[in-house]
């Protein structure tokens, strides 16, 4: 059965995944910018390879993307820091982690090759990794099977299982219990996860463990790197401030956001783009101009003008989590398209946190609800009730936020849980 499953991905399905994105990349430029990048991985490794001292350790690290490295930064930066001979190679999936990511413990950064047998296991013996860690789900079956081959431990890290379990097919579900048998261990964020995981497993040799999610520890060095207090980031001691980070799933908030507006006069509204784009951009501003008001656009990592503005676009990528500290109110979005996105960043910053049902990959999403931290709605009227019941009750909202921030200082501690089994396993 093994055997068929390698050669239905290998011969049918990557081929498939591997064209359907090169069509889509004409018309698509984040795809395009991964699949160039994909093209210039060799030559990188070859380079970087070719000045490494023969008793340099290099661990390799996989991260789908902007999320996953925050997820990693802060276990690659004690894999660095526990011995001088450690040399780190980050790769990603995704152009938002490659651009963006921000780590002076990474030696090399690529995207990651494509998973054909061929040119992974040129790269791999290339790079002759001491181990790998790949960061929650994106771990792809050559770089498993290949590894597997070469003796060289895989590790997947930050791993949840998500409530519903309904993986991409059938032969989605055998390929994942094939390549969770194949990897060297395994670190769950919940025990619940581990006892799934095991579950599956025939191969009794892979290690499972719990460890938590890494991402808090990262969210918490963040926190003491950067602004910490409100009014530092944008000036604007003293007002209400509601953030949303949204989708274009996420416009149904607009007309809400606007009648609020229109009764609690001294707020101030920061909108903030997935991916902003031109185009979403002027989007956007179409929307808002259609309910008579105006959507400033800030372009800025600090917005010194933003106090003269109701409702403001931030455009600048990188500093929604320095954001969030000057806020009142966060709605988080993603949670009515393919997922909610980081709610942890929000929590850090002591604040309640609103968000769409679909929550089912984040752990720390059902904690928050769990700790009254947080509050998911699934539409535009529980979306307004929600809101108005928050700036209605200052004491409601203090102790909403409180319980928000206890969720990241209650779980820290994961990071060096993981790098110390990862070393020792």
């Amino acid at each position: 059965m093994k055997f068929l499953i390698i050669f239905i991905y290998n011969v049918f399905l990557y081929p498939f995944i591997f064209v359907s994105f090169f069509v889509y990349g004409f018309f698509n430029k984040k795809i395009r910018t991964a699949l160039l990048g994909k093209l210039q991985t060799n030559r990188r490794v070859n380079d970087f390879t070719s000045k490494l001292g023969k008793k340099s350790n290099v661990y390799w690290i996989h991260m789908a993307s902007l999320g996953e490295f925050y997820q990693s930064k802060r276990i690659i930066d004690l894999l660095k820091l526990s011995s001088p001979r450690n040399k780190i190679i980050a790769s990603f999936s995704s152009p938002s982690g490659y651009e963006n990511f921000n780590s002076s413990s990474v030696n090399l950064s690529i995207y990651l090759p494509f998973d054909f047998p061929w040119v992974i296991n040129k790269i791999m013996l290339t790079i002759k990794p001491k181990k790998i860690m790949i960061c929650s789900y994106d771990f792809w079956p050559n770089l498993v099977w290949l590894a597997k081959r070469n003796k060289i431990h895989v590790n997947v890290f930050s791993f949840y299982i998500k409530s519903n379990r309904s993986y991409f097919s059938n032969l989605g579900n055998k390929i994942l219990k094939l390549l969770l048998n194949d990897l060297s261990s395994i670190y769950t964020v919940t025990s619940n996860d581990k006892k799934i995981i095991t579950s599956m497993l025939k191969n009794r040799t892979v290690i499972v463990r719990t460890c938590g999610n890494p991402r808090y520890d990262t969210i918490e060095e963040m926190n003491a790197i950067n602004n910490k207090y409100s009014s530092k980031v944008l000036n604007l001691r003293g007002k209400k401030i509601i953030i949303a980070s949204t989708h274009k799933e996420d416009d149904f908030i607009i007309p809400v956001l606007i009648k609020i507006s229109r009764i609690y006069k001294d707020l101030k509204f920061l909108y903030v783009p997935h991916e902003p784009t031109n185009f979403e951009i002027s989007r956007l501003k179409k929307i808002f101009k259609s309910f008579e008001e105006t959507l400033y656009v800030n372009h800025e990592s600090r917005g010194r003008s933003l106090s003269k503005n109701k409702f403001t676009l931030i455009s600048k990528v990188g500093i929604l989590y320095n954001l969030y500290w000057d806020c009142q109110l966060a709605y988080v979005g993603g949670g009515f398209s393919k997922g909610i996105h980081n709610v942890m960043e929000p929590s850090i910053a002591g604040i309640p946190i609103i968000f769409g049902p679909k929550y089912e990959h984040a752990n720390e999403a059902y904690l928050l609800l769990k700790s009254k931290g947080a509050f998911c709605i699934s539409n535009s009227l529980e979306f307004e009730t929600t809101v108005v019941k928050l700036l209605s009750d200052d004491k409601f909202l203090q102790k909403s936020g409180d319980n928000s921030s206890k969720l990241v200082k209650e779980n820290l501690g994961s990071s060096k849980k993981i790098l110390t089994y990862f070393l020792k396993d």
